[in-house]
């Protein structure tokens, strides 16, 4: 049996955010150093720091957030997507053929290639999907979700028509995973958002299992984690 792999960005300090949003922080609201009778600490972040999903209340104030979504929304079979290292925007071309019973997309990236999570500061020139990939991928009817190595799903270059396109069409957006330690192939994937009501985006853990005991990378084999 294949072991689960953690894809989930930890949250920390020195994680990158996006420009204008606040550093993720941890601080004591009691502290037995300093004489309370408990540790508890206080968090401060934005929901769409490190691994988090959004549903289409992020653009539509009348649309849906992933607490309103059931449970196992996003435990489906996913396909991950490794792209050439020298591409920093993913077109319609870099979508591939799936089979159906293939629910999701997790592209890997330039951004794992070039560790960008191991950089505090926000990578301006990362790796995401321009408007004809999310075209493509909408175009799919069994793509229920979809995944990026970095903080956006949306390259630089790209109009807002690649958030909008596809939430609109139901495809659930997975933004801030950790793919260095995966390669390309089918996994199952256990994706959990944190049960916060009314809001747009929530953080979440993400775990995938082989489906095989070999993934095929490059025309050569590799064996699964």
């Amino acid at each position: 049996m294949n072991s689960w792999i953690d894809v989930s960005v930890p949250l920390n300090r020195d994680l990158p955010v996006w420009p204008g949003n606040p550093r993720f922080s941890a601080t004591w609201a009691r502290s037995i150093a300093r004489g309370d009778p408990t540790n508890d600490s206080l968090l401060t972040f934005d929901v769409h720091t490190g691994t988090h999903v959004e549903g289409l209340m992020h653009v539509d104030s009348n649309g849906t957030g992933p607490s309103q979504w059931p449970v196992d929304a996003l435990v489906m079979d996913v396909q991950v997507v490794e792209v050439p290292p020298a591409l920093r925007v993913l077109s319609e071309a870099e979508v591939p053929h799936t089979a159906s019973s293939v629910k999701g997309l997790l592209f890997k990236t330039a951004n794992s290639f070039r560790n960008l999570w191991d950089n505090p500061q926000f990578e301006d020139n990362y790796c995401a999907l321009n408007d004809s990939a999310a075209e493509a991928i909408v175009h799919k009817p069994s793509i229920e979700a979809i995944g990026i190595d970095y903080l956006s799903v949306q390259s630089r270059e790209a109009t807002h028509a690649v958030h909008h396109d596809l939430l609109r069409n139901s495809v659930a957006v997975i933004e801030g995973l950790d793919l260095r330690s995966v390669y390309e192939g089918v996994y199952e994937m256990v994706c959990l958002p944190i049960l916060i009501q009314d809001i747009e985006a929530a953080p979440c853990r993400v775990m995938l299992r082989a489906k095989s005991q070999a993934s095929v990378i490059a025309g050569r084999e590799v064996k699964s984690a």
